[in-house]
């Protein structure tokens, strides 16, 4: 048996909090020996996993395990982008509670290309488009487009991929989409747009391709959203500087306008920087994928500034 590269590891690893035996790794890995040797077509290695009834395999994994074994297929030697790797996400799933009993766990979803990746637009467009195509269709929801007039022609080709399976909107007409109507992706949004497209997911699948001029990083790492340049779930924040902006939230129900909240959120921005955060840009995101008005977002920004936050 040939030695785990680190596709198979990436694979492995998705399996971690579903399936964790060394059993199931094993038939895994044998999988991907028996295509990258020959042995069996990518079809036949998937169709022998899902049949398995002692495995069970969750359907979402032998999708995105048979689109890697096609890859291997094809060219065994070839190496596979770290943005085609998915995050496996499952929408709940059942597993023994602390009384034994079965306890429904929701996972949070969502991910994004950096704007300082290398892409091209089109490159860029198309990665976030086939994540947001994988959770339509495990999800069997319409996916919808938060796509602004910064559209360009190349981003257009690639979103062509859902015609027939998106709605289209903008933030200026919204077209009746409900919030949890399906997976949301945002192209470029700025502040008032990721506060909408964190508002139409509703917690569901949320994919962002950031714009130069309005770094998402502070949502990113708020939501643990996968890196698809990198194919690396996001930091999260250290835990102090997680509270701290919990409490920044907590008060800002009236968009941190009464006297009152303004002062507490003072506070709370001074503890932030003697946590050595100190990222304004960051902040906004952070707000705005709270879903945030961006007169609040503006609002905070002003508060941010008189404490001494760091401005872009």
């Amino acid at each position: 048996m040939t030695s785990l590269s680190s596709l198979d590891w990436t694979v492995l690893d998705s399996l971690r909090g579903v399936i964790d035996t060394e059993g199931t790794q094993h038939r895994v890995h044998r999988a991907l020996d028996t295509v990258r040797s020959g042995r069996m077509t990518a079809e036949e290695a998937a169709a022998e996993l899902a049949e398995d009834q002692d495995l069970a395999l969750p359907p979402l994994f032998v999708q995105t395990l048979m689109e890697r074994l096609e890859t291997l297929q094809a060219d065994p030697e070839a190496p596979v982008p770290n943005s085609d790797l998915p995050q496996l996400d499952f929408p709940s799933r059942q597993r023994a509670g602390g009384d034994g009993a079965p306890e429904t766990e929701t996972v949070h979803r969502a991910a994004w290309v950096p704007a300082e990746s290398a892409r091209d637009p089109e490159s860029a467009a198309a990665s976030a488009t086939a994540w947001i195509i994988r959770r339509a269709n495990t999800l069997e929801l319409p996916a919808v487009v938060l796509s602004p007039d910064r559209k360009t022609e190349a981003s257009a080709r690639a979103f062509e991929r859902l015609r027939g399976k998106d709605m289209r909107i903008t933030p200026l007409a919204r077209g009746g989409v409900a919030p949890g109507t399906g997976p949301v992706l945002a192209y470029l949004p700025q502040a008032g747009e990721l506060e909408l497209a964190a508002r139409l997911a509703a917690d569901g699948p949320l994919c962002v391709v950031e714009a130069p001029d309005f770094p998402v990083s502070g949502w990113a790492r708020d939501a643990n959203a996968l890196n698809l340049d990198r194919g690396e779930v996001t930091d999260a924040y250290p835990a102090e500087v997680h509270r701290r902006l919990e409490q920044l939230i907590g008060c800002g129900h009236d968009g941190w306008a009464p006297v009152a909240d303004a002062e507490q959120a003072r506070q709370v921005l001074k503890d932030l920087l003697q946590e050595d955060f100190a990222d304004l840009a960051a902040l906004r995101a952070y707000a705005a994928g709270r879903e945030f008005p961006t007169a609040a977002v503006n609002r905070l920004d002003e508060l941010a500034g008189e404490v001494g936050f760091d401005r872009p």
